[in-house]
């Protein structure tokens, strides 16, 4: 049965816990979503000379992480609402990492999912995602509550199949999505660890058009490989950390070579 009332929140898109203290990873433009601003706009035209720089202020919806749980009966479900007070980006790839702030349900850390192996991988392999496609619109025509999973496969490792992982661009998946997964998981039917963040679909030779089946998803490794995981760990309560402590932990590897 259809529940009555309307949700107290709007999903913009989806994400999934890869540490205990709450880290969890999503895309960017999900992230944009909350923001007056998108980031990509707001950091185009700075020199990319290293220094740390103070961006003008930009309206922001207050973002939280929803972890969905089986309640003490049958028929209950609860939704954790985690406000979100750290925030990372990368640039490069469509990936952001949000902190969740501690929550009494969650005292003993939060519920996550483990990585895999890149060198595991290969096309072909079963794969799925959990998402919530089409945001709360599903809530709205069906009344589904929980995230939902789709199944598919790793049709392409991008650029080749034999690329290295600091290589690798993209995941080209055989699978259905829509807006509202993007940011969740891809991952190993298998083992159940994820391997990439479904980021959206193939546009056809219109340039308008999405191609249905065929989706792509950022690898995760490039965000968990750079130190962004152990600063969010270490990152103040409520407080953005000083220049002095950014700076500190993103500083580049010195040059080499003459």
């Amino acid at each position: 049965m259809k529940p009555s009332g309307t949700t107290p929140f709007t999903i913009v898109g989806s994400g999934f816990c890869i540490d205990p203290s709450g880290v969890i990873v999503t895309c960017e433009h999900v992230i944009s979503e909350f923001l007056s601003k998108s980031i990509k706009d707001q950091v185009a035209g700075i020199p990319d000379d290293k220094t740390i720089r103070q961006l003008p202020e930009v309206e922001i919806r207050r973002p939280f992480a929803l972890f969905y749980m089986r309640g003490d009966t049958a028929t209950e479900l609860l939704v954790v609402a985690c406000p979100i007070d750290q925030i990372v980006v990368r640039t490069d790839h469509d990936l952001g990492l949000i902190r969740a702030a501690p929550h009494k349900r969650f005292e003993g850390g939060f519920p996550f999912i483990e990585v895999a192996n890149y060198g595991d991988l290969y096309e072909g392999l079963e794969i799925g995602t959990y998402g919530f496609p089409l945001g709360t619109f599903l809530y709205d025509q069906i009344g589904t509550l929980t995230s939902s999973l789709t199944r598919g496969t790793l049709s392409s490792i991008v650029p080749t199949d034999f690329a290295s992982e600091e290589h690798v661009k993209l995941f080209q998946l055989d699978l259905t999505a829509t807006y509202g997964n993007s940011g969740g998981p891809v991952f190993c039917i298998g083992s159940g660890r994820a391997f990439g963040v479904l980021q959206g679909g193939i546009v056809g030779a219109d340039g308008t058009s999405i191609i249905p089946g065929i989706v792509k998803a950022e690898p995760i490794y490039p965000i968990i490989r750079g130190g962004e995981i152990d600063f969010l760990r270490s990152a103040p309560l409520g407080s953005l950390p000083s220049a002095e402590t950014i700076q500190a932990h993103f500083k580049p590897p010195p040059r080499t070579g003459p």
